[in-house]
């Protein structure tokens, strides 16, 4: 990639400073230093430190903050506060006991969370025995083990049959899961596939629609000949 001349410089600094201030944050750069060249900033709480452009971008904000938000006692990295060692040990203690607090087992590095930054996925074995990868960020969003998600949301093939069958369709097969596809008999007597999302939001048949769409052209017919007679009239 061609490096850039002045004017366009000019131009990504504004916008890099534009989004930062956005959000309540003040730029103390003067220049532009490169997507993955360091800027300094501080919060809205006056906090300062130094992070790349790709690095805010990708969400990583006042670390200081960070800290604040999980009880732990802030003094910077370094001689006067805590090591990055420290820090990402108290975040293993952390996510380990949060873990446990809600049946799940850790499964990788002995049994022991194993914290490098917030995207460090762990394995874990989640109460209903699921193997199961997770990081951080994810825990502290409130995902949890995805297979029982899928377990909660999904339905019998019976269930699901007796819906379709109030719809005057019959499912044909077995029902494997909302992500799924299934083909049916439709009310109309043609027959279909589709996923049970867009069974409940009106998708049927291709003899439908199409059955759907003719009826849509001969109602705007029967409007236009309608506005038609009352011109004349008038």
């Amino acid at each position: 990639m061609p490096p850039l001349n002045q004017e366009q410089k000019l131009k990504k600094f504004e916008e890099m400073k534009f989004m930062i201030e956005s959000e309540g944050y003040r730029l103390h750069s003067k220049a532009w230093n490169g997507f993955r060249g360091y800027i300094d900033l501080s919060c809205p709480k006056g906090h300062s430190y130094s992070v790349t452009w790709v690095k805010f971008k990708q969400g990583n904000r006042c670390p200081r903050c960070n800290f604040e938000k999980r009880g732990l006692n802030f003094k910077g990295f370094g001689e006067n506060g805590v090591t990055r060692k420290e820090y990402q040990q108290a975040m293993a203690d952390k996510f380990q006991k949060e873990l446990e607090s809600e049946g799940y087992k850790v499964i990788s590095n002995q049994g022991k969370v194993k914290y490098s930054t917030n995207k460090t996925e762990i394995k874990v074995l989640c109460p209903n025995n699921h193997e199961w990868e997770v990081n951080w960020n994810k825990w502290d969003s409130g995902k949890r083990c995805r297979f029982c998600f899928e377990e909660r949301m999904r339905k019998s093939t019976e269930e699901i049959r007796q819906e379709l069958a109030r719809e005057g369709c019959e499912l044909i097969g077995e029902y494997k899961g909302s992500n799924y596809s299934f083909e049916y008999n439709c009310s109309c007597g043609g027959r279909g596939r589709t996923r049970i999302k867009d069974f409940r939001n009106g998708t049927r048949c291709n003899r439908c629609r199409g059955e759907r769409n003719r009826e849509k052209m001969r109602e705007l017919r029967l409007k236009k000949i309608e506005e038609f007679d009352q011109s004349t009239e008038n």
